[in-house]
């Protein structure tokens, strides 16, 4: 029920395996990290081929996401390293409520119009 309700707030399925795997697994913030990417890095590699073919792809945005990406993570890394994993654990769920009460809010703006 409780992720019905967090896909519902537009949490998706990346960050309710890490709901998963940190609260109720206990698994450490970097460990969940790496499984929740190759979790990621499965799925999109078995849908991309399919992506392809139906030329559903926006090449210029993927590039652009890409290039920004590079340094995105190049700062998350270093700041990983010197933060505990109890501060990533809160400023991930606070990104996470921000995203979903941000979700929420433009579904309310929907459906006002």
């Amino acid at each position: 029920m409780a992720a019905a309700a967090l896909a519902g707030m537009g949490v998706g399925g990346g960050g309710l395996l890490m709901i998963w795997l940190t609260l109720v697994l206990h698994y450490e913030i970097a460990r969940a990290r790496a499984v929740n990417l190759a979790f990621f890095m499965l799925s999109a590699g078995a849908a991309m081929p399919y992506h392809i073919r139906q030329r559903s792809i926006a090449w210029r945005y993927v590039i652009l996401l890409t290039v920004s990406a590079i340094p995105g993570v190049w700062v998350g890394g270093f700041l990983s390293e010197w933060m505990s994993g109890n501060v990533v654990r809160m400023l991930f769920g606070v990104f996470f409520v921000f995203c979903g009460v941000m979700v929420l809010l433009r579904k309310i703006k929907r459906k006002k119009h």
